[in-house]
C-alpha cells in the first residue's frame, strides 16, 4: 500500500523511529534531509551509500545492488522498532553496470575509498584522482584514503597504498 498523509505516523523521529539519520555519498541530489523520500543519483563506478538509522531503527534492504546501464531504481529500506518500513527511492542514472554498496556500519576499510570491501587499483587510482582535484571524496572515502591516521590525505598515503597493493607494506 503507498504512503499516505492518512497511513505514515507523524512525523516525529523521538516516537517513530523509522528514518535514516543520514545517507552520504557523492552527487546525491537533493540533499539528504530525513523526511525527504525521493533522491536522483548519477553513477560511473562501483559507488558506496553510507548511511545510518536514528535510534532503535535498523536498515532492511540489501548490503548491495547491481546497477545497469541507463536508470534504475533502489529502494532503502529502514524499519522502526514497531516494525513500521520507510522507503527512500533513489533514482541511479549509470554510466556503465556497475554496484551500488550500502555502508550501515559507519566504519571504513583503511585504503578501501570505495567501499566495495576491497583495497586495489581502483582505490589507488581514486586517491590520485583525489591529489590531482579531479575527484572528491565524502567524509567516509577521507577516512578510507587517509592510510596513516594523520588526518590528511596526501602523497604518503597514496604511496602506502601502492605498496600495499605490491605486497611491501600492510595497510592496518
Amino acid at each position: 500500500m503507498p504512503e499516505t498523509a492518512a497511513t505514515k505516523p507523524e512525523k516525529n523521529a523521538k516516537k517513530n523511529n523509522y528514518y535514516f539519520s543520514s545517507l552520504t555519498v557523492n552527487g546525491l541530489t537533493p540533499s539528504f534531509n530525513m523526511f525527504t523520500y525521493n533522491y536522483d543519483l548519477a553513477l560511473n563506478e562501483d559507488t558506496t551509500i553510507y548511511a545510518t538509522t536514528v535510534a532503535n531503527a535498523v536498515y532492511s534492504g540489501e548490503s548491495s545492488y547491481a546497477v545497469k546501464t541507463g536508470e534504475n531504481t533502489i529502494v532503502l529500506k529502514v524499519t522502526s522498532e514497531t516494525g513500521y518500513v520507510t522507503n527512500y527511492t533513489i533514482n541511479v542514472n549509470a554510466a556503465k553496470d556497475c554496484t551500488l554498496y550500502v555502508n550501515t556500519t559507519g566504519t571504513t576499510v583503511l585504503g578501501d575509498t570505495n567501499g566495495d570491501g576491497k583495497i586495489d587499483i581502483v582505490d589507488l587510482a581514486n586517491i590520485r584522482l583525489y591529489l590531482l582535484n579531479i575527484y572528491n571524496f565524502n567524509e567516509y572515502q577521507k577516512l578510507a584514503a587517509d592510510t596513516n591516521k594523520d588526518g590528511k590525505v596526501d602523497l604518503v598515503d597514496l604511496a602506502n597504498l601502492r605498496l600495499h597493493l605490491l605486497g611491501i607494506y600492510t595497510i592496518k
